[in-house]
C-alpha cells in the first residue's frame, strides 16, 4: 500500500482488508469473494452461505473453501496423512547460519539457534517409525543420506520432520522440501 501511494498508483488507498473486500465484492464472482472469509461453516449449513466475517474458529474444526468458479464446497481440516514409510521434510535456514559472520561468532553458535543440527519429529511419529529421542537414525532423501540426532517436538504436524539447512551435516540432504525416510542405527 505504502510503495502504491509513493508511485502514485491508483488502487492502493485501502485502510484495512475490509476496504479490499468492499472493493472487489462488484468485481469478483461470488464463490471467490466468499473464500476471503476464512470462517468456520457449520455442517448444517447451506454451501452458498458464507460464515460471518472475523469468526474465530476451534481447533480442529473442518472449512468449507468454495472452489473459485465452480460453486462446490471441499472440506478441509487436519487429519493425518495415511501410513507410509515416508516423511515429507520442513527445511529451514536458523538465523545464525545466513552467513560467513554469523557463522563464525562463537556467542552467535552458543545460542539455542546455533546449535547443532537434528531432526525433529513429533511424539507420535517418532513411536510410530520406533525412534528414540536422542538416539541417531539415518535420514535418506533421494540418493543422499546422512546420521542426525532425532528429536521430539509435540508443535511439529505428524508424519514431518524439521531438518535446518546450512549445515554441513545437512547439506547433502538438498532440497528444503520433499520426501525423507528413516533408518533407526542399531
Amino acid at each position: 500500500r505504502v510503495l502504491g501511494n509513493l508511485l502514485e498508483v491508483a488502487g492502493f488507498d485501502f485502510e484495512d482488508i475490509e476496504g479490499v473486500r468492499k472493493a472487489l465484492s462488484t468485481t469478483l464472482p461470488q464463490q471467490v469473494l466468499a473464500s476471503l472469509y476464512r470462517a468456520p461453516v457449520p455442517a448444517d449449513a447451506a454451501p452458498s452461505s458464507p460464515s460471518a466475517p472475523g469468526t474465530a474458529a476451534p481447533p480442529g474444526t473442518a472449512y468449507a473453501a468454495p472452489l473459485p468458479f465452480t460453486g462446490k464446497t471441499a472440506s478441509v481440516s487436519a487429519v493425518p496423512a495415511q501410513a507410509t514409510h515416508a516423511l515429507e521434510r520442513i527445511g529451514e535456514f536458523p538465523i545464525y547460519r545466513a552467513d560467513a559472520l554469523v557463522r563464525r561468532a562463537p556467542s552467535l553458535q552458543a545460542r539455542p539457534d546455533g546449535w547443532k543440527p537434528q531432526a525433529t519429529l513429533h511424539p507420535h511419529t517418532l513411536a510410530e517409525l520406533g525412534l528414540v529421542e536422542g538416539t541417531h537414525a539415518i535420514v535418506r532423501q533421494g540418493e543422499a543420506h546422512v546420521s542426525l540426532p532425532i528429536a521430539a517436538d509435540p508443535g511439529l504436524p505428524l508424519r514431518a520432520v524439521r531438518i535446518p539447512a546450512a549445515w554441513p551435516e545437512t547439506f547433502a540432504l538438498g532440497a528444503l522440501f520433499g520426501t525423507v525416510q528413516f533408518e533407526r542405527l542399531v
